[in-house]
């Protein structure tokens, strides 16, 4: 008896090697032809949420983020993708994403990129020195965080703390 391939893991797979490539036209057609073969597999839904964020279709990226994470609340990955979408919206979602980006951090604490996005939300919330804990933690975590190490010169700035910029 002839087993029937896993279309899913298939082109889940080939969604993940088309993101790889950047290509995310081609990831979201794979993770779209993935869920339709299985629709309760969340990786499948929070990376076309990503390749739909990488397109710019911001509200078919939060579609799908929130749909992973109705399927599996636990999905590191779609919280932390999910907050940056929102982050990017208006500023009624910024509490939203902050509630996302801190549901990363309690299933991931060890994460520089949940650090990150953490400190991008707290600036802004204005949360300043809040913001920039966030950004020296994800450096600490990972010294090469370019991100982390440009943005935290914006708290810095707003705190006053020049010399601590000029030393960066």
């Amino acid at each position: 008896m002839a087993l029937a391939p896993d279309q899913a893991g298939i082109n889940y797979n080939c969604g993940l090697l088309a993101a790889a490539s950047d290509e995310p036209q081609a990831a979201a057609d794979f993770f779209e032809a993935a869920l339709a073969a299985n629709p309760g597999y969340a990786p499948a839904y929070a990376n076309l949420g990503i390749a739909y964020r990488q397109l710019d279709r911001l509200d078919e990226a939060e579609a799908a983020l929130r749909r992973a994470i109705d399927v599996d609340p636990n999905l590191f990955e779609a919280h932390l993708n999910l907050s940056t979408v929102l982050m990017s919206g208006s500023a009624a979602s910024q509490d939203e994403a902050h509630a996302s980006c801190q549901r990363a951090l309690e299933l991931k604490p060890d994460s520089p990129q949940a650090h990150y996005n953490m400190g991008n939300a707290l600036v802004r919330a204005h949360d300043y020195q809040a913001a920039l804990d966030h950004y020296e933690h994800a450096l600490t975590l990972d010294p090469e965080h370019a991100g982390a190490a440009n943005n935290r010169l914006r708290p810095l700035s707003a705190l006053g703390r020049f010399d601590d910029m000029i030393e960066t």
